[in-house]
């Protein structure tokens, strides 16, 4: 299991932008917290200490969320269910034809402030931090 996590961590790290050029298209966001419903210490650390210090980058516009663990890049079919404004939150949902995974992530948009909470929900664990 851990190789196939390195295995997709590798593949989707060639995807990632660069801080030259994350701008306003992109959504620069930081983890702060996990809840696993699966109770699997293991994988949670695994993905702790893996990704917790990495950059998030969520592109406004096509909705593809950008990071080595928590990337919805591979999913077959990405749709920006709200592009976010001062009332309402930014929200994505991708999903994979075969129906079996999905990835949904909100940015509270509607927030008076410089950081916007977000969670990102994918399988039975739910990821939490902060936008810019």
């Amino acid at each position: 299991m851990r190789f196939l996590l390195m295995f997709a961590a590798c593949l989707a790290a060639s995807h990632l932008p660069t801080p030259a050029n994350a701008n306003e298209e992109y959504y620069r966001c930081s983890l702060s917290g996990v809840a696993d419903t699966w109770n699997d210490a293991e994988t949670t650390d695994f993905w702790l200490d893996a990704f917790m210090t990495e950059e998030i980058f969520v592109d406004r516009q096509s909705g593809e969320v950008r990071h080595t663990g928590l990337g919805n890049s591979y999913y077959d079919e990405i749709k920006v269910l709200h592009p976010g404004d001062a009332e309402n939150a930014f929200k994505v949902f991708a999903q994979s034809h075969n129906g079996w995974q999905a990835h949904f992530m909100t940015v509270q948009t509607f927030r008076e402030s410089e950081e916007m909470k977000f969670i990102i929900v994918e399988g039975g664990t739910v990821w939490n931090g902060t936008c810019k």
